[in-house]
Formats: C-alpha cells, sequence, structure tokens
C-alpha cells in the first residue's frame, strides 16, 4: 500500500474520530498550535494532509532541535543535537516548573544554546515548532515579562555562536517532543543513543531514515 493511500486513510479515521465527539481540545491541552487539536471539528474546513519529514543538516555540521510541554501545570522541555548523518551528539531533558507553552518553549531552546556553548558547538541551525517564538527571537521589538530576558539570552547566544533560530513543524520534530515529555527521574544530558527513552530511540531512527510524518493543514471552503 502506497504512503499516499496511508496518509488518506488515517486522515479519513481521524476526521471520524472528530465529527464522533472522541476527539477532544482537552486532549491537546499543553499544545495549542498542534494541527490535530482542531481536525475534524469544523466540517466547513477541508482538511489536507501532507507528509513532511526532519530534514538533515548540510555536510560537517549540526542541528539543534528543541520542543517543551506543559502538563497539569508542569513544563518540561528536551532537545538533541544531531550531526549531518542523523546520528546523536547529545540530548536533554529539563523540568521548568510552573509556566505557560511559550515560555517553555523558550527555556528549552535556551538550555540547548547553553549545553552547545559549553561544548564549543557553533555555527549551526536551531529548530523549534513554536513560529511565534522564532517571531520574537528573530524581532528587536520588546516582549512580555518575564518573557524578555530569557529572549535576551537567547538572542544574546545566538550571535555569539552564529546560530540561526528557524521554524518547524511539529510533526517533524518528533525526538524533541518525545524528550520533552519522557518525564525521567531527573533533569539529564544523553550521550548514548541507548540512554534516550524509548520513544525518542524509535522516532530518532525514523529521522535517519527519512520516514515522514502526517501534517494536516486545514483550508477553508
Amino acid at each position: 500500500m502506497s504512503p499516499g493511500i496511508i496518509i488518506l486513510q488515517v486522515s479519513a479515521f481521524i476526521q471520524q474520530l472528530g465529527r464522533g465527539g472522541r476527539l477532544r481540545r482537552k486532549d491537546f491541552q499543553g499544545d495549542a498550535d498542534c494541527e490535530w487539536a482542531t481536525f475534524g471539528m469544523d466540517n466547513r474546513r477541508q482538511v489536507i494532509p501532507r507528509a513532511v519529514t526532519w530534514a538533515l543538516p548540510p555536510t560537517s555540521s549540526v542541528k539543534l532541535n528543541t520542543d517543551a510541554s506543559v502538563t497539569e501545570g508542569l513544563a518540561t522541555g528536551g532537545g538533541l543535537v544531531r550531526t549531518s548523518d542523523g546520528d546523536l551528539v547529545f540530548a536533554f531533558y529539563k523540568e521548568f516548573g510552573e509556566c505557560d507553552v511559550l515560555t517553555a518553549e523558550a527555556l528549552a531552546l535556551l538550555e540547548g544554546l547553553r549545553l552547545c556553548y559549553a561544548r564549543h558547538i557553533m555555527h549551526f541551525v536551531a529548530e523549534v515548532d513554536s513560529s511565534v517564538l522564532v517571531r520574537m527571537v528573530s524581532s528587536c521589538g520588546p516582549a512580555r515579562w518575564p518573557l524578555v530576558n530569557t529572549l535576551r539570552h537567547i538572542q544574546w547566544l545566538s550571535g555569539q555562536m552564529g546560530v540561526s533560530v528557524a521554524h518547524i513543524y511539529r510533526e517533524a520534530n518528533t525526538v524533541a517532543d518525545a524528550l520533552a515529555c519522557s518525564r525521567p527521574q531527573q533533569d539529564g544530558v544523553f550521550t548514548v543513543r541507548a540512554e534516550l527513552p524509548r520513544k525518542a530511540r524509535s522516532a530518532l531512527q525514523l529521522d535517519r531514515l527519512s520516514v515522514p510524518s502526517i501534517r494536516l493543514g486545514r483550508v477553508r471552503h
């Protein structure tokens, strides 16, 4: 069965769940910009699925991916650095206490940059799945307190390290998402693939093989 047919079948199934009331907004709490959150809940919109993949960084370069999650008031973040072959350089998990999703996304990015800076990893692309955060980092305009200090630290480190911050679709950021949601017993940095949570290990291998994920785009009729 071709990937296109599989995508269409999965999309139809999810749409039926949404129309039947089996998908609720609260099921996506902490992931406000997730495309799945509103899928199948508005019959006036046409849903167009497409395949998205995580792209390898250029040869002799690396890429940082980070993500965050807020569940029951607890904000957590995670991320990883990979080589141009998709191999793990290091990964991390960290808890941030009580804060909103955007703040947690910014703190996860900052933590990833700090860890890279400490290891003298320079001149790379950092990807996050919050387009709002990317715009705020790229802008010199004011931000709401207390996020302003975190943004200033991100901007300073990015400038010192020659890092550009870019947006990636959530569905292509699955390893960082798995790390952010892993909830181990304590914060940590992992340098060996076997140390990663099982879900993160699986997602890492799928990215190395360029296996696509399904992204659902919505278009009004």
